[in-house]
């Protein structure tokens, strides 16, 4: 703590202060500060524009306020992702603008100016996206199972990964049941779509209906499948 007696409080005294404790920071622990916590009492706030955080640097050049990943929100990568990229240009700036006053490591500046960085980023939001899409609808209080089994079949990633290719394997092996599967082949709009050319999946719905449902069902069931009898009209009335 850089210790001060009889001094005044203003903007400028404080920036002064500020700049001082982290210029002793740096020089006697090797540390580097990228934040200074205050309150907001007027004096605070002349200080704080005097000594631009970064952020605000950011958001001067035109860029958007940072979006921080928190492990309590699951589409908070996505769009921390999507915002890294949306300033990438602004925060070069920033980055080159620090000149001698560096308080970025070297490691993420070098990071900022690597192509391979943005493509990086570019390649996780095209399988977050999905992802996401999946999951905002699935936890809508209206979607059904059939409904979920659909979106799950569907899901894909459009970069040409073998490990993320593997991991989806493994979780769509977990989701797609027998229950699953058969409320999709069941409803009225679905119907196979998705797994009729799946033997497994057909041969695990087949399972299922021939351990569960009795002769008569078996045989509506049959009936169902070709539309006859009332699934006639209720097929034409569009279930």
């Amino acid at each position: 703590m850089v210790k001060r007696i009889n001094i005044s409080e203003t903007g400028q005294a404080l920036s002064n202060v500020v700049n001082e404790s982290i210029g002793l920071a740096r020089e006697k622990y090797n540390l580097i500060a990228f934040a200074v916590i205050s309150d907001n009492a007027s004096n605070m706030v002349v200080m704080g524009n005097i000594n631009p955080d970064l952020e605000s640097q950011l958001l001067d050049l035109g860029g958007s306020r940072i979006v921080l990943i928190s492990e309590t929100r699951w589409s908070s990568h996505r769009d921390a992702f999507r915002r890294v990229l949306r300033n990438l240009q602004q925060m070069r700036q920033v980055a080159q603008n620090q000149g001698g006053n560096m308080i970025i490591s070297n490691e993420s500046y070098n990071l900022l100016f690597d192509p391979e960085f943005e493509m990086l980023l570019q390649d996780h939001l095209l399988v977050l996206d999905p992802v996401c899409e999946l999951i905002n609808v699935c936890q809508k209080s209206d979607c059904d199972i059939a409904t979920a089994t659909k979106l799950w079949l569907r899901l894909k990633f459009s970069v040409e990964n073998e490990n993320y290719q593997n991991t989806l394997n493994q979780r769509k092996n977990k989701v797609m049941n027998c229950f699953g599967l058969s409320a999709k082949f069941l409803h009225p709009v679905y119907q196979g779509q998705h797994f009729s050319r799946n033997q497994g999946y057909q041969n695990l719905i087949n399972q299922f209906f021939e351990q569960n449902l009795t002769t008569e069902g078996l045989r509506e069931l049959d009936l169902f499948k070709r539309k006859e009898a009332i699934f006639e009209k209720l097929f034409a009335k569009n279930y």
